[in-house]
C-alpha cells in the first residue's frame, strides 16, 4: 500500500506539470512558479528513486529539493500577494534552512525543528493569502480563481508535510508510515495545482 502511494504520489506531479505546458503562454508570472516547482519536484523524487544512476544521496536531494521549494514557492508568494515582507520571510527561512544544513543536520539527521517553522510559515501565508482573496472580492465565485486552488494546494501540502515530519520523530521505529500523510497530501496538492492552473483564461 504505501509503495503504491508513494508512486502515485510522483506521478501525480505530472498532471500540473501537463496543463501548466498546455497553458504556458497564459500564465502569470506568478502561476509560472508552481509549473517551475511542479517540474522540480517531479526530477526530485525521480532522482530519489533511483539515486545511484545520478550517483547522488538521498539526503542530499532533499536538502536541495527543500530549499529550491522554500525559495520558488516564496517567490510565488510574492508575486501574488505584492508585499516586500512576504520576500523577506523567505529570504530568512531559505538562510535558516542552509543554515541548519551546513551546521546541525547529517545523512542521518533531519532537524525537524526548523521544518515544522517553514511547514508553519507556509500555512500562515497560504492562510493570509486566502484571506486577502476573499476580502479583495475580485471573483464573483472563489473557484474561478487559478490562485485561489494554488493556495489551497499549498496549504492542504504542508498540512500533510507538518504532520509527517511529528510523526517521524514520535514514531522512528516506524517512520515510513508517517509519509502516508506526506504523500497524500502531495497527491492532492498536485491535483489542487492542476485546477488552479486549468482555471488559466487568455486575457480578453
Amino acid at each position: 500500500m504505501n509503495i503504491t502511494l508513494a508512486y502515485l504520489s510522483f506521478f501525480s506531479a505530472l498532471t500540473p506539470i501537463i496543463v501548466g505546458i498546455i497553458k504556458r503562454n497564459i500564465l502569470t508570472r506568478a502561476l509560472l512558479l508552481v509549473l517551475v516547482i511542479s517540474l522540480i519536484a517531479f526530477i526530485a523524487d525521480l532522482v530519489s528513486i533511483f539515486p545511484k544512476a545520478f550517483l547522488l544521496q538521498n539526503y542530499i536531494v532533499i536538502h536541495c529539493y527543500s530549499i529550491a521549494e522554500i525559495y520558488v514557492l516564496g517567490l510565488f508568494y510574492y508575486r501574488s500577494l505584492h508585499l516586500p515582507v512576504i520576500r523577506n520571510i523567505f529570504i530568512i527561512l531559505t538562510v535558516l534552512y542552509i543554515s541548519d544544513v551546513l551546521f546541525f543536520s547529517n545523512e542521518f539527521n533531519f532537524n525537524s525543528g526548523i521544518i515544522a517553522i517553514i511547514c508553519l510559515s507556509f500555512i500562515s501565508i497560504s492562510l493570509f493569502g486566502l484571506y486577502k482573496l476573499f476580502t479583495k472580492e475580485e471573483y464573483l465565485f472563489m473557484d474561478q480563481s487559478p490562485i485561489f486552488w494554488c493556495y489551497i494546494a499549498i496549504l492542504t501540502y504542508f498540512s500533510g508535510s507538518f504532520f509527517s515530519w511529528l510523526l517521524f520523530d514520535a514514531i522512528q521505529i516506524n517512520g515510513e508510515g508517517s509519509w502516508i500523510f506526506h504523500n497524500i497530501a502531495n497527491i492532492l496538492k498536485n491535483i489542487l495545482f492542476a485546477i488552479g492552473l486549468w482555471k488559466v483564461r487568455a486575457a480578453t
